[in-house]
């Protein structure tokens, strides 16, 4: 264990696996993990087991709960699961994963099941992750992509660093409003993803997914929509808060001039002052 090649001393784990698992035995694998290798820094795992009928069993989904011991992590910042059932979190659940892990530069969360159905999220799962992971630069969330619904007086802070936004395969009912609010969350530099790699992996089972890229392809008309209007509104969006911030610039220019109430660093040659005294 003292050696250098020794699972202790891991800063990166990949594990692919076609065998079936239960959650709890994904849930003992990362308690055990973050126990031990504390130096872990990016984490992989795809569970790509696909049976010959996909239907949902609720007991075998990937559980926030299922999870949590990825928090436990000293450094770990690159998270990534795959599983052919969307995973079972709630939106306040994605908060806490948020707000506990601010050093969290790349998450996938399972945005990509083969099981197209039972959303648990909607676009406003992205907000917490805009609002705590100031260094997110990758996300992958599985979301119901309809009108989000937030509140009128809930600031939507925009990410910073984001280049990759993948949404997996859900389902965009009207376009435009998705463009609209990810015009809101995400800078110009950020890139959609819509898209599976189910198909690329070595499985047999998983080449030969002919009703879920039906499904896909099906979908990917409104997602078009989307990638098309989405750069074009993050634009305008993107020159008004320039605007902002030259305004404001402009305003602390014109502004008066110090008071007695301000801060401000006075230099005195004290030579000066004794040569002044002798006069």
């Amino acid at each position: 264990m003292h050696n250098d090649f020794a699972p202790t001393k891991l800063t990166s784990l990949f594990i692919d696996t076609y065998v079936e698992h239960e959650p709890e035995r994904l849930h003992t694998l990362l308690a055990i993990l973050s126990d031990q290798c504390h130096l872990l820094i990016n984490l992989y795992i795809k569970l790509a087991r696909v049976p010959g009928q996909l239907k949902l069993i609720p007991t075998n989904q990937i559980t926030f709960d299922t999870l949590r011991p990825v928090l436990s992590f000293k450094n770990l910042t690159t998270f990534e699961v795959l599983h052919k059932y969307p995973v079972n979190i709630t939106l306040e659940e994605i908060e806490e994963l948020a707000s506990r892990w601010p050093s969290l530069r790349s998450l996938s969360l399972n945005e990509e099941p083969l099981v197209m159905s039972n959303f648990t999220l909607d676009l406003r799962a992205l907000v917490p992750f805009a609002r705590h992971c100031p260094k997110l630069y990758r996300l992958g969330l599985f979301m119901d992509a309809t009108t989000a619904r937030i509140h009128p007086t809930q600031e939507l802070k925009p990410f910073t660093a984001l280049r990759f936004l993948s949404v997996g395969t859900p389902q965009a009912r009207d376009p435009d409003a998705v463009a609209a609010f990810l015009s809101h969350m995400c800078p110009l530099e950020c890139k959609l993803d819509v898209s599976i790699t189910w198909t690329t992996f070595s499985s047999r089972s998983c080449r030969e997914l002919n009703n879920v890229l039906w499904e896909i392809s099906r979908r990917s008309t409104h997602w078009k929509k989307v990638l098309d209007h989405l750069p074009i509104l993050i634009q305008p969006y993107g020159e008004k808060e320039k605007s902002k911030a030259l305004q404001e610039e402009v305003e602390d220019l014109s502004s008066p001039l110090l008071t007695t109430h301000d801060s401000c660093i006075i230099v005195i040659d004290w030579a000066d002052c004794y040569s002044l005294k002798s006069i």
